[in-house]
């Protein structure tokens, strides 16, 4: 029996590490899924797409409300920073980034640096107005006591999946929160995967259409 017990901690111990999640560098994009991970088709009711100029992806304002809510993961050398932009119901869109901390299968941000996507330019007249993702600009950075928790499935080395209903409980047990609930009153904008009508908060609604009540979060790698 003794020695079996070395056998089965080892065993233990590569099960343990089996079940990390691994991201290799490259820039990941946020689309809404919808389906099986392996027969999944992109929404076609909430559309957003990545804007690349040149060989570089940027922020930029655009007129649909909708495409305004994206969030990039950027993993270089294995950190990992988020990049956001939230649509807000007046002043222009918000937006954020943080550098994230990956345990096992869970990302993990405390305090997103956040600015309205007009300071500190000539405003919103100016519709050349971006900002690269991948250089982190200075903002609002409050200190917070909440931590936000975002767990991914992996589809595949180029794929991974946020579930909703999952990044609600695991974030109400960390953070000892009610049940969420969309409240248009409320500022978001240091939430990456949550916003007004938008991301995670667009499953709160209770929607009937098959695409939001089983869609998902789909981080994608574009580059």
């Amino acid at each position: 029996m003794n020695k079996l017990l070395p056998l089965f901690f080892l065993s233990l111990t590569f099960n343990s590490y089996a079940e990390k999640t691994s991201i290799d560098d490259g820039i990941y994009y946020s689309y809404w899924a919808y389906g099986n991970i392996n027969s999944y088709k992109i929404s076609d009711l909430i559309i957003n797409k990545p804007n690349k100029i040149d060989n570089s992806f940027y922020f930029v304002n655009n007129t649909d409300d909708e495409s305004n809510n994206e969030i990039y993961m950027l993993v270089k050398n294995k950190n990992i920073t988020l990049f956001y932009k939230h649509d807000e119901i007046e002043g222009g869109p918000s937006i954020g980034w943080d550098d994230a901390k990956l345990v096992g299968n869970e990302l993990t941000v405390n305090a997103p640096t956040v600015k309205n996507f007009y300071d500190d330019t000539n405003g919103d007249s100016d519709e050349n107005i971006r900002y690269k993702i991948g250089e982190k600009f200075p903002g609002n950075n409050p200190p917070t006591k909440e931590k936000e928790i975002i767990p991914l499935q992996k589809i595949n080395p180029n794929e991974f999946k946020v579930d909703c209903s999952a990044y609600f409980e695991v974030n109400m047990q960390a953070n000892n929160l009610p049940k969420p609930v969309d409240d248009p009153m409320k500022d978001y904008s240091k939430k990456i995967l949550m916003n007004n009508n938008g991301l995670c908060n667009i499953t709160l609604d209770k929607q009937p259409n098959e695409q939001i009540s089983k869609g998902w979060i789909l981080f994608k790698k574009i580059q």
